[in-house]
């Protein structure tokens, strides 16, 4: 339901929970990223986020899909994935679940930990659908209701993030188990659960993950979408989550949101599986919330600016921990374009720019 960073600018787990610890303090991070997954808290507070359901994964397929990404992610966009014959249990056990549950609606396929929205097929089918946006409709593009009166880049780059967050949904097993082999993020995580070596520590422990098909929810969109800052249990700021993009009408309706999502947080609270955390919150509406994700926070996990967004883990730390009154904050004037393609990837700036 939404990236690491707008722009693509990808964050690894190695970043995620890296500083030069000691075994003991990177063994305490290591359980601390495994403790914020989905399966610590949904069934606690089913009603506040999105219908799940949850299908096992076993060591065995998380092997073949680490495997498959190293061999075949220098190709992976360019050409279509072969899903390995041992995952086919895996694709069935998705369909089965899809059509017990879900039926017709779209889900969007993610581990408990993190999700494949930088799969290289989520971005080449938004990029396909960007493209024919462009092509059908330019002018609608840019003259926008909620970007009036904002730069063609701004216009465009909304554009095309409504199209990645689009490009997520999925039907089938297939079209699921594709985005988890072409994702860096999800082969990390599998990596990290299960090949401890690979991060230093061939002692620590596995940690199993399974699979979460959550319920697709159209009205969660980028210009929906907020992260609030938990520290002690106390949610103390909020800042909009894809924070290089610029709607005007935010500045005038950032106070409503505050509003929601502090009583919205009051009904989460006690479900919460960590005391310091990043919350993903979706703003449908007036009064209406919902749970997206929740994300560990502590300095070297989730403490990179491209996890903080507006905030600075370091310059904002006492507004962050709750030492300064609470603040919402959202972009109120665009980002200068040398701004933006300084933290824009390649591919990104291709695709939006041109």
């Amino acid at each position: 339901l939404k990236p690491t960073n707008t722009l693509e600018h990808r964050l690894t787990v190695k970043q995620l929970v890296s500083t030069e610890t000691s075994a003991e303090e990177d063994a305490k991070r290591r359980d601390y990223f495994f403790q914020a997954g989905v399966d610590e808290w949904y069934n606690l507070i089913p009603q506040h986020t999105f219908r799940s359901a949850f299908v096992s994964l076993t060591p065995l397929e998380a092997q073949i899909i680490i495997q498959h990404w190293r061999e075949f992610s220098d190709t992976a966009d360019k050409e279509e994935v072969q899903i390995p014959i041992k995952l086919e249990p895996l694709v069935n056990r998705i369909d089965r679940a899809v059509a017990e549950i879900f039926g017709n609606e779209g889900i969007f396929v993610k581990l408990s930990t993190r999700s494949p929205k930088d799969s290289k097929t989520i971005f080449r089918n938004a990029t396909e659908a960007f493209h024919r946006r462009l092509d059908e409709n330019m002018e609608h593009v840019i003259q926008n209701n909620e970007v009036a009166g904002t730069s063609c880049v701004n216009a465009r780059l909304v554009a095309f993030s409504e199209e990645m967050v689009k490009a997520s949904i999925a039907h089938n097993g297939r079209e699921a188990v594709t985005y988890l082999l072409n994702s860096w993020r999800v082969a990390e995580d599998l990596m990290y659960a299960y090949e401890s070596e690979a991060f230093g520590d061939a002692e620590a422990k596995v940690y199993p993950i399974s699979l979460v098909l959550r319920q697709w929810d159209s009205r969660v969109v980028p210009v929906s979408e907020f992260r609030g800052f938990v520290w002690n249990g106390q949610l103390n700021c909020i800042g909009q989550y894809w924070h290089s993009l610029y709607w005007p009408h935010l500045k005038d309706l950032k106070d409503q949101v505050a509003s929601d999502c502090r009583q919205f947080f009051e009904k989460i609270r006690s479900s919460l599986p960590v005391p310091n955390a990043m919350l993903d919150l979706a703003w449908v509406g007036p009064g209406e919330v919902l749970l997206v994700e929740v994300n560990p926070l502590m300095e070297g996990l989730g403490s990179f600016n491209g996890s903080t967004g507006l905030f600075d883990f370091y310059k904002d730390h006492d507004v962050l921990t709750g030492l300064l009154p609470f603040e919402i904050r959202v972009r109120e004037v665009e980002e200068d374009r040398s701004s933006l393609t300084s933290h824009m990837s390649m591919t990104w700036r291709q695709t939006v720019l041109g």
